[in-house]
């Protein structure tokens, strides 16, 4: 073989390599099919990303509920609002012994000052001194016991109004005014929409997929419109039933739209079965509904078409093909 010879030949490989990457024309005449995949649309619904249930932390009777289901929660955060009449007399009576306690303990100082100069000038014994700054201390130690009690029922009176974060909406209302309720009653439930997750269950092969597409888009058919999305949660776990990922997007929606209960189309691209190329439509014959292609060698293989017929490529099928086969393509204006 002589070197120009050579040179051609290298030069004729490297232009099939280069044609088998896509499906692009190979030379005049000739087109090379390309890898095919097959689309897979999925299909999930949207929900709060978190649910909320307010419980109420102290007994009483439930004066008011400010937001109705549906609504979103006040920007002060109030839930519900209790009766906090007995916490505010209980209050009231602690802060009254205080003020007693306090008197006593401004007895108790000039006592002990009174008896502390008897026993310098000898006129009483060390032990009624020591009552008396025992007393002083056993007030003192009684006025800040009730200081404490006093700071738990004011806490316990901030709790009357139950709370909920500010902005969450009201999924569900389980008292109404007048009800009594018991610690640890539930009122209702919350759930926040400014991030919604779409649940999904995928396959090996289809969570490979996601994880390979640059950009993630869902399309929710009932707003008619395709949202950005993005991979809130993947659970490590393996379900041995279903054998799939359980993978959660979250998008976002305008909040007179947000909302659960949106279904949500995921469409990923996988591989095509074999036997399954993509390649321009003008390589594509037919007659009589039956449908076939040339290779570059003249030889005829009958194809299935699984989609693309109208459009500027065409996805087919058949056993044997795989992408890089170079078929040829028939005149514009030539015989199908």
């Amino acid at each position: 073989m002589t070197g120009r010879t050579l040179i051609l030949a290298c030069l004729g490989a490297l232009a099939l390599a280069l044609a088998a990457a896509r499906p692009v024309f190979a030379g005049e005449g000739l087109v090379t099919a390309g890898a095919a995949v097959r689309e897979v649309e999925l299909s999930g619904f949207t929900r709060p990303r978190t649910r909320l249930q307010v419980v109420t932390e102290e007994a009483g009777r439930v004066l008011e509920v400010p937001r109705d289901v549906g609504e979103a929660v006040a920007a002060d955060g109030v839930f519900a609002r209790l009766d906090p009449t007995f916490l505010a007399l209980e209050l009231e009576a602690n802060e009254v012994e205080r003020a007693r306690l306090g008197a006593r303990i401004a007895y108790d100082l000039k006592e002990a000052e009174r008896q502390r100069a008897l026993v310098e000038r000898g006129d009483t014994s060390r032990a009624a001194l020591d009552a008396a700054e025992q007393a002083l201390r056993d007030d003192r130690f009684a006025l800040d016991a009730l200081a404490v009690a006093g700071r738990v029922l004011e806490e316990r009176l901030q709790r009357t109004r139950v709370h909920a974060p500010a902005g969450w909406r009201v999924s569900g209302r389980q008292v109404e005014p007048g009800q009594w309720v018991n610690v640890g009653d539930p009122l209702g439930e919350v759930v926040d929409l400014s991030l919604l997750v779409v649940p999904y269950a995928l396959t090996a092969e289809q969570y490979t997929a996601l994880r390979a597409r640059p950009a993630l888009h869902l399309v929710l058919p009932e707003l008619a419109k395709k949202v950005p999305a993005r991979v809130h949660r993947v659970d490590p776990a393996f379900n041995p039933a279903t054998r799939k990922i359980p993978v959660e997007l979250a998008i976002r929606l305008e909040p007179h739209e947000a909302r659960g209960g949106w279904r949500a189309l995921l469409a990923l691209d996988l591989m095509a079965e074999p036997g399954t190329v993509r390649l321009p439509r003008q390589a594509l014959r037919g007659s009589y509904g039956e449908h076939w292609l040339v290779r570059g060698d003249g030889e005829r293989v009958t194809v299935t078409v699984l989609r693309g017929q109208e459009t500027d490529t065409v996805t087919v099928n058949a056993p044997g093909l795989v992408p890089g086969d170079v078929f040829r393509v028939r005149p514009p204006d030539g015989p199908p």
